[in-house]
């Protein structure tokens, strides 16, 4: 039944690659989408594509291992993601379209008015840099996800999620990638809405006063470098309007002004 469902998962996110496909025309469609991204596959795809393997698999991981400090993530997520298309994505899409920016490094260069190639060299490394140690994290989180579902070997299986990605890029493009992220989105959340549930629904009522349960809960109240330490996880993820794929699809999405 598991092989079933991941096999029809693969069957969608190759049909969208190839819907994709049909809807690419130029280089710009390629590259850019066209700018044409809704308001939903910007916002979603942008949170699926920044929020996957860690949101899943590493926040659980985090707060279940050092307490419920960590979940100050989430409230620096959600400040991040308000500044992002409250303050930033829509003056991104403006004036990147005005200097007929394809390209984040590109944008930098042309919004600096930059006499050289040195702007755009430097953002274009620290791009490749940063962006290969994710992506290597993103292709590790989706072997393990495999090794353990489906019980395949962890090679076999990160090769199965490289060619995944692959194909449907190459197909389609960022529309493919969007697309995809934004289908990704609802399968994330509607996944995270069932297994809370059903966790809640079958956990034994004496579980929340169990010693190991409370071990997780502060047992007097906190001094103020306390909460500073246990705030840390927010401050960085205030960040994430920063990142390079809530960015694109900030630049590409066809509203804007709300």
């Amino acid at each position: 039944m598991l092989t079933l469902g991941f096999l029809c998962y693969f069957a969608i996110v190759a049909g969208i690659g190839v819907r994709a496909l049909k809807r690419t025309k130029s280089t710009n469609d390629y590259v850019i989408g066209g700018r044409s991204l809704s308001a939903p596959v910007a916002a979603l795809s942008a949170g699926a594509s920044d929020m996957s393997g860690w949101l899943l698999l590493g926040l659980p991981g985090a707060v279940f291992a050092l307490g419920l400090g960590e979940a100050w993530i989430v409230v620096g997520l959600v400040c991040g993601a308000y500044a992002n298309w409250h303050l930033v994505a829509a003056r991104l899409r403006d004036a990147s379209s005005r200097l007929e920016a394809v390209t984040l490094p590109q944008f930098f260069a042309r919004r600096v008015e930059a006499k050289t190639t040195l702007p755009a060299l430097v953002a274009t490394l620290l791009v490749l840099f940063f962006f290969a140690i994710y992506t290597a994290a993103g292709f590790v989180a989706s072997a393990k996800l495999f090794e353990s579902v489906l019980g395949l070997d962890y090679a076999v299986a990160l090769w199965i999620g490289v060619a995944i990605v692959l194909v449907y890029t190459a197909l389609g493009g960022f529309l493919a990638v969007s697309w995809t992220d934004f289908f990704q989105a609802l399968l994330m959340m509607t996944a995270l809405v069932v297994v809370a549930t059903l966790a809640f629904l079958h956990a034994p009522a004496s579980s929340a006063s169990s010693p190991a349960a409370m071990a997780h809960w502060p047992s007097s109240a906190p001094s103020p470098g306390a909460w500073a330490i246990s705030g840390s996880p927010m401050y960085w993820r205030v960040s994430w309007p920063s990142t390079m794929r809530v960015r694109c699809r900030g630049r590409d999405v066809s509203i804007l002004r709300g």
